[in-house]
């Protein structure tokens, strides 16, 4: 079992408190998680590397799948070669499941952050083992 300590953005730091955002999407990473892994979510208490860092909650990694969000779409599978794409109905509840009000508020948010589109990585879920006051 490895822990992956993930950084959230203060944006969605209180939905992840809650336990209401229970899943995050992220590049590929080096590392994958896979089910049974921990994730422990945290936030910067100020500037990042710059403050300390606030825990959210730990979580037991339940399921990891790769992902492409895109202008057409989002698309998941078990590997890069096998994703489906979602229905329109199932794109808009995974974009409110990570925290946002709508596909098209997600859509601008990853091109944003991570530059032109399709964004493609992972999505990582969990179930709260521990709560942090």
């Amino acid at each position: 079992m490895s822990r992956f300590v993930r950084m959230f953005k203060p944006a969605f730091a209180d939905a992840v408190k809650a336990g209401k955002k229970t899943r995050t999407v992220r590049p590929l990473p080096k590392r994958m998680p896979v089910p049974g892994d921990v994730i422990d979510c945290r936030v910067w208490d100020g500037r990042p590397y710059n403050s300390r860092q606030v825990k959210l909650c730990e979580g037991a990694i339940t399921r990891v799948n790769h992902v492409e969000i895109g202008e057409s779409g989002i698309r998941v599978g078990p590997a890069p070669g096998q994703l489906s794409a979602l229905s329109a109905e199932m794109v808009e509840q995974f974009a409110r499941a990570d925290g946002f009000d709508d596909f098209n508020e997600m859509l601008a948010w990853f091109e944003a952050e991570h530059g032109s589109l399709p964004f493609a990585g992972i999505v990582i879920a969990w179930e709260i083992t521990r709560r942090e006051p």
